[in-house]
């Protein structure tokens, strides 16, 4: 009887120290539609997070973290990490609540680029251009070269305002029309970020 006495006592002062607990809210969802934007030294991760997020973090190269703050969990969250080295960066995205619960980390890859990727940037080669009137000229071009999104060709109009037209990677000649051409002109290659 002694011990069935001292075990209610015990299971009784469990029961009250346990009910005495703050209740704790649910562990937050992890984040969704992540995605990775490489730039140069730089990334930019956006993502949706649950609405019990408060806070969260993005790790990236060896155990470093940028700490964010949730404003708005209704709005896509985006978060801009400096400093990186040129490479394939592995991102880890984790969210937490008010309670510190932390959320299971999502990841993504991105290209981080530099000086090293900068340098074996090459503009295209011109390769002819065609007069179609005083105000009109067709500008040819070679093959696009690996990892350019096109050519941008800056000119001045007939009116004497600045302009340009882009050419995708995939063409070969394009014409511009209203052009200045007592004027200078000229073209760059267009490359990622």
């Amino acid at each position: 009887m002694k011990s069935f006495c001292y075990s209610l006592c015990i299971l009784l002062v469990a029961f009250v120290l346990g009910s005495c607990k703050k209740e704790k809210g649910t562990v937050p969802s992890p984040v969704e539609g992540l995605k990775a934007h490489g730039g140069r030294n730089r990334a930019e991760v956006t993502f949706d997070v649950p609405g019990n997020a408060k806070s969260g973090k993005v790790f990236y190269g060896n155990g470093s973290y940028k700490t964010f703050t949730i404003e708005d969990p209704a709005s896509p969250q985006r978060v801009t990490i400096d400093a990186l080295p040129e490479q394939e960066q592995t991102l880890r995205v984790v969210t937490m609540n008010e309670d510190g619960q932390v959320s299971e980390p999502r990841a993504v890859k991105v290209t981080v680029y530099g000086s090293k990727y900068e340098s074996g940037l090459k503009p295209r080669k011109w390769a002819d251009q065609v007069t179609h009137s005083a105000t009109s000229l067709q500008f040819l071009f070679d093959k696009a070269i690996m990892l350019e999104t096109g050519v941008q060709v800056v000119y001045t109009t007939t009116s004497g305002s600045k302009d340009s037209v882009f050419m995708s990677s995939s063409l070969h000649s394009i014409d511009v029309n209203n052009i200045d051409t007592t004027k200078p002109y000229y073209y760059y290659s267009v490359y990622k970020p």
